[in-house]
This record gives C-alpha cells, sequence and structure tokens, in this order.
C-alpha cells in the first residue's frame, strides 16, 4: 500500500464489536476487537459500559410418579436413568405405561445422562462425554432411534446446555458448541485466549434479543458474535493499524465522535500503543454544553512513529457514548480516510 499524506483513518466504529483474541490485531477489520470487556450490547453503533444481560434457564413441566420425576415433553415423560431414558406412553401422568421398549440405552460408556430437551422436532440427550439427538421425537408411535454420539457436544451438567431458535448449545472444557440439525460448530475458535469465559459455563437465554448468556463472563448472540465481561470492569481495544509495507509511520493525533445524549461532563481515559508497548493513560476532558454528538480530537505529541498503532479505552464516564474512533496517520490509501 503506497504512503500517503497525512490524513484521518478509522479505527472502530461498527459496534458493539466481536471478540477474537486469536487473530493477529493487524488482521483484523472494523468490527472486531482483539481485547474488551463490558461492552454494552443493546444499542448498535455506540461503545459504552454495561453489565452482562440477564439470562432465564429453559422452562420445563415435571410430573412424579411415585418417587420418580418425570419430565414433560412431546406429550408424553421422559426420565434419565444413569445411562438410559426412558419414555412414558403419550399422554399418560400419574403412572407409567410402558410403551415399545420403553427407553434408550446411551452406553458407549458408563457416564450418566446429564440432560435432555427438545429441539425442533427432535430431542437432544446429553452426558459429559458427548451429545446425541433422537429424531421425530415427537412421534406418538414410540418407535424412537438416537443417532451416533457427537463427542463435542458434551454437558457435564444438566445447565451446560440449552436449545435456542431450533439450535443445541453446549458448554464444556473445550469451549461453546452450536448443533444445528446438520453439524456442530466451535463458536468459540477464535477466542482461546480468554476460554474461560465461556467454556464449562451456565447457559441461560436473553430472551428478548436472542443472546445465549455463559454464566456472568461470556454472551454469544444468535449470529455468533462473542462478548466477553469481567464483573463490572470495562475495555475496548481497537484493531492494529499498519502501514502497506510495515514501514514506520506517524500518527499525529486521535479523534472520538462523542454522543453525549444527556449533556454531561465527564472523561474518556484511553492508551495507544506504538508497536510494542502502551503509553501512559491519557485522560479526554467531555463537555456537556459542547453538544450532544460532536467531534473531539487529541493530539499525540512526541510520539515515535511506529509500524503498529493500537487504542484502548480503560475507561468512560457514564452517560458518554462513541461512535467512532479514528487517528491521524499516513499509512493509507485515499479511499480508506476517515470522513470529519
Amino acid at each position: 500500500m503506497a504512503e500517503s499524506p497525512l490524513q484521518w483513518v478509522v479505527l472502530a466504529s461498527q459496534f458493539p464489536a466481536t471478540l477474537d483474541t486469536d487473530t493477529n490485531p493487524t488482521e483484523l477489520q472494523d468490527g472486531t476487537t482483539p481485547d474488551a470487556y463490558g461492552l454494552a450490547l443493546d444499542n448498535d453503533g455506540l461503545l459504552f459500559p454495561a453489565a452482562i444481560p440477564t439470562g432465564t434457564s429453559k422452562i420445563t413441566k415435571t410430573y412424579t410418579i411415585g418417587t420418580d420425576i418425570w419430565t414433560w415433553y412431546f406429550r408424553r415423560l421422559w426420565r434419565m436413568t444413569g445411562t438410559e431414558l426412558q419414555f412414558n406412553s403419550p399422554e399418560y401422568t400419574a403412572i407409567y405405561l410402558i410403551q415399545g421398549r420403553g427407553s434408550m440405552s446411551f452406553n458407549e460408556d458408563s457416564n450418566a445422562l446429564t440432560t435432555f430437551f427438545p429441539f425442533l422436532d427432535n430431542m437432544f440427550v446429553a452426558k459429559s462425554t458427548g451429545g446425541y439427538v433422537i429424531p421425530n421425537a415427537n412421534s406418538h408411535i414410540g418407535r424412537f432411534e438416537r443417532l451416533n454420539i457427537m463427542e463435542n457436544m458434551g454437558a457435564t451438567n444438566a445447565n451446560n446446555a440449552i436449545e435456542m431458535d431450533g439450535k443445541v448449545y453446549a458448554s464444556n472444557a473445550g469451549g461453546v458448541y452450536v448443533f444445528d440439525g446438520q453439524k456442530t460448530t466451535e463458536l468459540t475458535a477464535k477466542v482461546q485466549a480468554v476460554i474461560a469465559s465461556f467454556a464449562s459455563q451456565t447457559l441461560t437465554i436473553q430472551q428478548s434479543r436472542r443472546r445465549i448468556v455463559c454464566g456472568t463472563t461470556g454472551v454469544i448472540d444468535s449470529a455468533g458474535n462473542l462478548f466477553r465481561y469481567i464483573g463490572t470492569t470495562f475495555r475496548f481495544t481497537t484493531r492494529a493499524l499498519t502501514s502497506g509495507d510495515m514501514k514506520p509511520f506517524p500518527v499525529k493525533a486521535v479523534s472520538f465522535m462523542v454522543d453525549n445524549p444527556n449533556q454531561v461532563d465527564g472523561t474518556i481515559v484511553f492508551q495507544v500503543r506504538n508497536d510494542n508497548d502502551w503509553v501512559d493513560p491519557v485522560t479526554l476532558d467531555i463537555k456537556g454544553q459542547s453538544g450532544q454528538v460532536y467531534w473531539q480530537e487529541k493530539p499525540l505529541d512526541n510520539l515515535p512513529q511506529s509500524r503498529q498503532f493500537q487504542l484502548r479505552i480503560e475507561n468512560m464516564d457514564a452517560g458518554i457514548r462513541v461512535r467512532s474512533i479514528g487517528v491521524l496517520a499516513k499509512v493509507v490509501a485515499a479511499e480508506e480516510s476517515y470522513p470529519k
């Protein structure tokens, strides 16, 4: 890429940005971040801190026959016992009336079943070492057959798997996987550096926004975007800016397009990384009387030229939101310039 005159370059404007810790930051696109947590998710195009969304567990209805607790799915009762899944005759809720075999075995190993629940017309069944599918589990004939084990869909505990929109999600030591009825896909393949935020977590659903909530540390939306949370703390890191030939280039200033609907006074605290080292934090004062949406620049005095440049926000006061982050640099072609 040929060197160009100093111009404003977009570092970040697609918010909230999905997490990708494992790809080189120089290869990331706008809308992806190598390191972020505590992002607000409900306002597209705006960056600001927020708590993790609240999820709810799946709804189940149970009946007790004798001392055994059964779960009501597809107009019949089902019950786990060891490596077997028992099923009652359709519509019977007070007595156990066997139909056909009356049970299915999942005995590739001796591990007990941990959970089962419907997805579409099928039943998902799991143990710690894998997951299974019973196709057409809504049939009242009762001639059920189950498919082979899917080892990456294991769930050590009942709350480590859940259904949303006809897909099954499972969180185990390997990460979070989704089964769409045809194949399994790992959703956490690009966040191995922070896999603990998503692996072996309790899964719930934020029903209003159709998101999978992973304990108190992770969120996955219906498109597969990932977001991390660490208590109430906040950080957002941009992708890394480079010159095409990896030669050193100057960065003279950074800019923020600020959205301040309540016109509050506050600050944005950020750092920039010049190659490998993050410099001391810089505080940008935000004045409420400046208007609701406005551009604000911050010169970077005496910053040496670098081959890579990144910015990360460490703190934003409540009420302040960012629409975009730019840099005044000499690294890219004119068509990538940042509109002021």
